[in-house]
């Protein structure tokens, strides 16, 4: 399954903004398109991620989770993003970074790719990848 990481985002904005109406204005689009991103997250992880009490949301287990793996996501892609930038600059010899099991297995790829794209990739051992 790939998710869309932007809805992902979204998810991670209403958490930290501490609602929906918020989260809206800080990503600089309508609280009803923002809510409708929330539900297609819903939809492509086939589970609901909040309780909601009429206009009220809070997220249950399920959302804490998502929450979690997404703030994994952004520190790899931040890492990732500096270590790309340096190696293209000649700064940088190896780059490794693990993955933990629970992480879809599409967006390691994702990753990897973007690696390959600047510089070229050798296969470890263990299935390991050395830039």
């Amino acid at each position: 399954m790939i998710m869309n990481w932007n809805l992902l985002r979204s998810l991670i904005a209403v958490k930290e903004s501490g609602g929906v109406r918020k989260a809206a204005r800080k990503l600089g689009v309508s609280q009803p398109a923002l809510s409708a991103q929330l539900k297609n997250l819903e939809g492509e992880l086939g589970v609901r991620l909040f309780h909601r009490q009429g206009r009220q949301l809070s997220l249950n287990q399920l959302g804490l989770k998502a929450i979690h793996a997404g703030y994994q996501m952004a520190e790899i892609f931040d890492t990732l993003g500096s270590e790309i930038r340096a190696a293209s600059l000649g700064h940088l010899e190896s780059l490794t970074f693990a993955v933990e099991r629970d992480l879809d297995r599409p967006y390691f790829v994702q990753i990897v790719s973007r690696i390959s794209a600047v510089k070229p990739l050798i296969l470890g051992r263990g299935g390991g990848v050395v830039v």
